[in-house]
């Protein structure tokens, strides 16, 4: 399983969550299941909080999100 952010908005993120699973006998792997996910951070007392912008700062990461949206 692997899941990051792709983007963000005032209180909400963006995540993309992707499953592989593999084959025991040859260790063949491949995507399974992909989906995306919206949360909304929210504080102690359940009010929505902003979150941080998401920098893609490297290529992987710019592949990432550019990849990312369901």
């Amino acid at each position: 399983i692997s899941a990051y952010v792709y983007d963000t908005g005032d209180t909400s993120l963006n995540v993309r969550v992707d499953v592989e699973g593999s084959d025991p006998r040859t260790g063949e792997t491949e995507t399974t299941t992909s989906a995306c996910f919206t949360l909304v951070a929210v504080d102690a007392d359940g009010q929505p909080v902003q979150v941080p912008d998401v920098v893609a700062e490297t290529s992987r990461e710019h592949d990432l999100v550019a990849a990312a949206p369901c």
